[in-house]
């Protein structure tokens, strides 16, 4: 009997959805998280778009308020002109992004299972009742990247100290990016936890925590991965639009930068709406994941 006959050889891993229904590899997780927005790209990517804007919108308002060049802060508070953006994109991010982390989960399920992709109606109306602890998770995040800016501004003038200080400024500011580090990847699954487990918000971020420790490490390459390949498909848009706008500068066609800087931002958009999708996907399937490793069942 060859091995080209029936009997013989592995079979075929059962898959009905975007992904098999066994623990994911990392590379699994990321080529899950594209299969995930073609499987619905009327709902993924018009929320990725909002989403987008969320955060793009609030820099533009800040910059165009200050005029351009913005003009220069003092040394001794190097962060102090990077507080209204960081302020306005946390309040508009807190404002968008839950019921549209949410929305978007909530089409994760029938993909994964392998059913027919639900509408915008129908997502919305699954994820509504999740609305509240989508937004309580939001805020604690939220002040946890908050918090690590506070820091950097009290200890700016240790930097411009000189001797010891500047050592212990160097230390501290160390310290503060590890513990943002490690506590981010601990509640980097809480919003999948809220919206798909349907969890209250503290049963939410220690559901999290259970699910990420012991895999901290994983946890943190995979995030790592997902956004080494938004970096990548950004920079694939960004690079030729930003080479062609410096041609049409330097060539001294101020009409053709122009247009060239607006359609690269509108291209970065798109990337930047559908790179969304595929990162709450990817959070998705690795929070599908970990939970099939603590012995779930396939199909959340």
């Amino acid at each position: 009997m060859s091995t080209n006959e029936p009997g013989w050889g592995t079979p075929p891993e059962p898959q009905q959805g975007i992904v098999p229904a066994r623990p994911l590899g990392a590379g699994e997780i990321v080529s899950g998280g594209v299969r995930f927005v073609r499987a619905n790209p009327g709902v993924v990517l018009p929320l990725g778009l909002a989403a987008a804007l969320a955060f793009v919108l609030p820099q533009v308002l800040v910059v165009l308020g200050r005029g351009f060049p913005p003009p220069a802060t003092a040394p001794a508070d190097p962060l102090a002109g990077t507080l209204p953006e960081t302020l306005l994109a946390m309040v508009v991010a807190l404002a968008v992004l839950p019921p549209v982390t949410a929305t978007v989960l909530g089409t994760l399920l029938p993909v994964v299972q392998g059913r027919r992709g639900i509408r915008l109606a129908e997502a919305w109306a699954v994820a509504r009742p999740r609305f509240g602890a989508l937004y309580v998770v939001q805020i604690v995040v939220s002040m946890i990247g908050f918090v690590p800016l506070l820091i950097f501004s009290a200890i700016a003038p240790l930097w411009l100290s000189g001797g010891v200080r500047v050592f212990v400024a160097l230390l501290v500011t160390l310290a503060v990016y590890a513990a943002m580090v490690y506590v981010s990847v601990l509640l980097a699954l809480a919003p999948a936890a809220a919206a798909v487990e349907g969890l209250p918000w503290r049963d939410a971020l220690w559901r999290s925590v259970e699910l990420v420790r012991g895999s901290w490490w994983r946890c943190l390459g995979v995030q790592i991965l997902v956004a080494l390949s938004v970096a990548a498909a950004s920079l694939v848009v960004v690079v030729p639009a930003v080479l062609l706008g410096i041609g049409a500068a330097v060539a001294g066609s101020a009409g053709a930068a122009i247009a060239v800087a607006a359609v690269a931002g509108l291209l970065l958009l798109a990337v930047l709406a559908a790179a969304y999708g595929f990162s709450i996907g990817a959070v998705g399937l690795l929070h599908h994941d970990q939970r099939l490793r603590r012995g779930a069942t396939p199909g959340f």
